[in-house]
């Protein structure tokens, strides 16, 4: 069942990135990386709860989406998009 509501909060979050500004997209991605050497260090004493859990999934879902559109873009405009 956790499956289920991390998928739901991730779907959460993606939704929710399209409504974040480009500019926090970089201080979110490395909130994410500090989240996930937390995971690895608290992992050992088995006290990630659930609630770590949550906010991950929903802090990734905000930085896929972001990155996710920016790819989209390259890959539609190119690399020299400012370049004119």
């Amino acid at each position: 069942m956790i499956d289920v509501i991390s998928l739901l909060f991730a779907t959460v979050g993606m939704y929710a990135g399209k409504f974040v500004p480009p500019v926090l997209m970089f201080p979110l991605a490395i909130a994410e990386f500090v989240m996930i050497l937390a995971a690895l260090l608290l992992r050992r004493s088995k006290s990630v709860g659930y609630t770590f859990v949550y906010v991950f999934t929903f802090l990734s879902g905000i930085t896929i989406d972001g990155f996710w559109f920016d790819i989209r873009d390259i890959c539609r405009h190119g690399l020299d998009r400012g370049r004119h």
